[in-house]
């Protein structure tokens, strides 16, 4: 068969064919290299309006420098047909190697997953929105030296074209993106943030864990159920062994409310990362032999039970054994004290004489003997006086202690109390409009950059937005400040590209009205500018 000539490409061989055009292994007879060439459905050319938003997204896309994002070469049209020149990628996507190897190792689905949201934050901080991440649009090729995987996304930039404008489904009842990794939102008459990307880069790392998708169904009604009103799934549930906390990622990646999902897609794979590392603890429990069942606290229950504050609590025996040997040793404390006052209290203490009364085997306390003394008279003597060792010698009678004499205080004076100091009366700011108050554009490639500087008296100004007049092609369009799409916003000033194909052999001109609104819904005065090449 001979190959067939695409402008100054010779398409050598078909690698791919979907809903989004036809891919072909080429060779660029001009550059002399072999490429990837991507056509796309013929009908899409014909809608001025896609191929403006196609030229446009090409543009952005080709000035990412992030290494896992596929490099553009060339774009543009051919015979009527849009088309874009890519770097050609040898290896499988990850739909055909999950069909041939099954589930991957937990390992090596979280680190595919990894490079997949590095491109996707650096597309998500340029304002560029994936909108279809999906097995078949990950690209893996052996990484430099054999040191694992490197992946590659592709067809960033055409399914945000597709979608600018239009609903999740097109008027023929294709989908803008596959269903089985589309966000709740996008089924409910929004578009949806970078968001969209997070969702569906948490069935992403679901399939890759389990070689599964994360929902089944028949048809679109089915599909569109399960993603707003069905659980995500467990990846443990599927493949036995998966760390517990895997589950966890998953079901927030997939969380139906948006706020409710991470808020990168760096910040999923960082739970993931984190999960993987505290698997080691689940692998005890698997272990444990069926038939003497023991209860093993998982890594969240032992980390719910351990105060935060002082680490691992000791177990309730050991705790029990503490207090015993303390309250033993208080008792041998005071039974040494009780020790000490029974023999006087010191080591040194006078010699004791036994009493010659004792009963014999017994024990007495010691006595010190005084003897009394001897008159001159020939009586008998008197018997000693026998003292108790611990007698202590006569203290003299305590003397009275004076108290002093209370000193008179002096009479408190009162203080004074500061006068308020009045106020002056702050006149609340009416809510008003915002005002453009200039305007400009350049150009920058094959964009015009419209320029718009506006004031907002009440500071509430939310966003801007734009449409074509006297016959130009742009659709009417809203952007918070918050997510600009495209547009670049500083205080007091907004600018937005426009593809006009400038420096190509089919640039155009065009009308557009812009205007910048508030938080209230309150619209500026609208400017017309005439945007040209050159």
């Amino acid at each position: 068969m001979t190959d067939e000539m695409f402008g100054p490409y010779r398409l050598e061989a078909l690698l791919g064919r979907g809903g989004m055009g036809e891919v072909h292994r080429a060779y660029d007879t001009v550059r002399e290299r072999v490429v990837a060439i991507k056509r796309l459905p013929v009908r899409l050319a014909a809608e001025a309006e896609f191929e403006a938003r196609f030229r446009a997204e090409c543009a952005l896309v080709s000035r990412l420098r992030e290494p896992h994002v596929i490099p553009i070469h060339d774009y543009g049209e051919i015979d009527g047909r849009l088309y874009l020149d890519m770097r050609l990628v040898e290896g499988p996507d990850l739909a055909g190697l999950l069909d041939v190897q099954g589930p991957l190792p937990a390992a090596r689905a979280v680190e595919i997953v990894a490079q997949v949201a590095a491109a996707l934050d650096v597309a998500h901080a340029e304002g560029l929105v994936h909108r279809d991440i999906k097995p078949s649009n990950v690209l893996i090729t052996p990484g430099a030296g054999g040191a694992g995987d490197f992946v590659y996304v592709a067809d960033f930039g055409i399914a945000r074209a597709v979608s600018n404008g239009s609903t999740a489904l097109t008027a023929t009842g294709a989908t803008v993106g596959s269903l089985e990794y589309m966000a709740p939102e996008r089924f409910t008459g929004g578009h949806g943030d970078h968001r969209v990307d997070v969702y569906s880069l948490g069935c992403l790392l679901f399939e890759a864990l389990t070689g599964r998708k994360p929902f089944v169904g028949e048809g679109l009604p089915a599909m569109i159920n399960a993603h707003l009103n069905t659980a995500p799934p467990r990846p443990s549930e599927h493949v036995p062994g998966l760390p517990d906390g895997l589950d966890a990622v998953v079901a927030r990646g997939m969380a139906k409310d948006p706020d409710d999902r991470y808020p990168s897609a760096g910040a999923l794979v960082g739970d993931a990362r984190a999960a993987l590392a505290g698997g080691a603890l689940d692998a005890v429990t698997e272990r444990v032999p069926a038939a003497a069942p023991t209860w093993i606290p998982s890594a969240a229950e032992l980390a719910a039970a351990v105060p935060a504050a002082h680490g691992h609590a000791p177990p309730r025996r050991r705790r029990g054994a503490l207090v015993l040997a303390a309250v033993l040793a208080v008792l041998v404390v005071l039974g040494g004290a009780t020790f000490l006052l029974a023999t006087g209290g010191s080591a040194g203490a006078p010699e004791a004489r036994a009493d010659p009364g004792a009963v014999p085997g017994t024990q007495q306390a010691p006595e010190v003997v005084v003897p009394t003394t001897v008159p001159a008279t020939a009586e008998a003597p008197a018997p000693p006086v026998r003292l108790p060792a611990t007698t202590a010698a006569p203290q003299p009678a305590p003397q009275p202690v004076p108290q002093p004499q209370p000193v008179p205080q002096p009479q408190q004076q009162p203080v004074p109390q500061p006068q308020p100091v009045p106020q002056p009366r702050v006149e609340p700011v009416q809510p008003s409009a915002p005002s453009i108050v200039g305007r400009s554009s350049y150009q920058q490639g094959v964009l015009i950059y419209l320029s718009v500087s506006y004031t907002d008296a009440d500071g509430d100004a939310a966003g801007f937005g734009f449409r074509g007049v006297n016959g130009s092609g742009w659709a009417p369009e809203s952007h918070p400040f918050s997510s600009p799409s495209y547009g670049r916003v500083s205080p007091g000033r907004v600018e937005y590209p426009f593809n006009h194909g400038c420096g190509q052999p089919n640039q155009i001109s065009s009308d557009v009205e812009f205007w910048i609104y508030d938080s209230g819904g309150r619209r500026s005065a609208s400017t017309v500018v005439h945007l040209a090449c050159g």
